[in-house]
């Protein structure tokens, strides 16, 4: 690894409440979003090389030096590597802490942020770098705040204390972000963070702004004022981070089904599969939801269209599962059966739409309808044995040999719930 990469490593696009998943490991944090200046790039992270620091005496910084971001002196490129080192190694004392809170008043982004890595890291953990950490949150580069908001949600409850006395009294930013963490670690602050988040202007900041769209999707019981904020920025800039957190809240956000709706039409390709993928998880069933969803499951993107159709299903929307499988072109009715197949259980209705499927005329449908039966408690009906032995005479190959299939493979026993986690495309 190439030392002094950190800049690399870390503004990659990422939101700080994606951390969740590596809280308890050591891997580093998810880099964060990318400055305005380079936010279409994105870099892997990196795992640098053990190290155990040798020397944790502060290095020169040429006190009184003019400081260039873009053109690093060898002191702060040594600083960058000390800090790194003391991150990696990850071991406590009273002087790496020290140099770490020092570090966090360098000039080098690089340098700090990486100094509340460090933090986060070192065990065991103190009310000093819950102190510094917290200090960290005002630091007006997006990465530095990104990684201390990281490391405080590692410390987990033992951060509580001082993020709240941040989310009281600190500025509107760092209010903010400390919001962010509580909602990672103590949930019961949901109604105080909702304050501190909507207080944030989210077009003014798009790092930010996006990590607060997707603190609201963590909120318990969104307010009326969270949603409309979510809805809004559905038509802006920060689209994707909004229907994301409409997705996370659910029903809770039915409201926004018309909202959602419109995003299908985006001239965004993310845009578009993000709100297919989200409208499966509201729980309504609004007719311009499912008109939007219809359509665009006729969709060119394949990806769109399987998003749409796994929605459909999602929703249990059975009957605008009919329609695109009796008036759409044949790829889109081969998915929608395919979707239709992929609900834990079946209603009356949705047996009935797979049953007629597969005597439709296009084989590529027929293969879904018959796929759909692999393993299902369904297969052993007397009109699917009669369907499935009509099957085996098809006169396409695939269809026979997946009839073979269904009846070689035992059924599984139902599982509980409703809909499906999404679809692919009959072959």
């Amino acid at each position: 690894m190439v030392r002094g990469s950190y800049r690399a490593r870390h503004m990659a696009c990422a939101l700080v409440l994606s951390v969740v998943a590596c809280v308890h490991c050591d891997r580093k944090p998810p880099p964060a979003p990318a400055a305005a200046a380079a936010n279409t790039a994105t870099v892997p992270g990196e795992q640098a090389e053990a190290a155990t620091p040798t020397d944790l005496a502060p290095a020169a910084t040429g006190a009184g030096a003019r400081f260039d971001p873009a053109q690093p002196s060898a002191a702060t490129l040594a600083e960058r590597t000390a800090i790194e080192q003391i991150g990696e190694a990850a071991v406590y004392s009273a002087q790496a802490e020290a140099r770490l809170a020092a570090a966090l008043r360098h000039p080098d982004q690089d340098v700090r942020g990486h100094a509340c890595w460090g933090l986060g890291r070192m065990a065991p953990q103190t009310q000093g770098q819950i102190a510094a950490l917290v200090t960290a949150l005002a630091d007006p580069i997006w990465s530095v705040q990104h990684n201390a908001g990281w490391a405080l949600v590692r410390f987990g409850q033992p951060a509580v204390p001082a993020l709240d006395a941040a989310l009281r009294d600190g500025g509107p930013a760092v209010r903010a972000r400390a919001a962010l963490a509580l909602l990672e670690i103590a949930p019961d602050y949901s109604a105080r963070c909702e304050v501190a988040l909507l207080a944030v202007d989210v077009t003014a900041d798009p790092q930010l702004g996006g990590a607060v769209l997707t603190g609201l999707g963590k909120l318990q019981q969104p307010s009326e004022a969270a949603l409309e904020r979510l809805r809004q920025a559905v038509a802006g800039d920060q689209a994707e981070a909004a229907l994301g957190a409409i997705g996370a809240l659910g029903a809770k956000a039915a409201s926004a089904a018309p909202d959602v709706a419109k995003a299908l039409e985006s001239k965004s390709k993310a845009v578009r599969q993000r709100a297919a993928a989200t409208a499966g998880s509201l729980g309504t069933v609004a007719p311009v939801l499912l008109d939007a969803l219809v359509v665009a499951v006729s969709d060119k993107d394949e990806h769109l269209a399987a998003e749409a159709a796994g929605a459909l299903s999602r929703l249990d929307a059975v009957d605008a599962l009919k329609r695109v499988a009796t008036t759409a072109a044949v790829p889109a009715r081969a998915l929608a059966i395919t979707a239709a197949g992929t609900a834990p259980q079946w209603s009356a209705a949705r047996l009935a739409l797979l049953m007629t499927a597969a005597a439709d005329e296009a084989w590529q449908v027929r293969l879904s309808a018959v796929a759909a039966f692999v393993g299902r408690p369904e297969s052993t009906t007397a009109p699917a044995k009669a369907m499935l032995k009509r099957a085996l005479a098809d006169g396409n190959d695939a269809v026979r040999d997946q009839a073979k299939a269904v009846l070689a493979a035992p059924p599984q026993p139902p599982t509980a719930g409703k809909g499906s986690q999404g679809s692919k495309g009959a072959p």
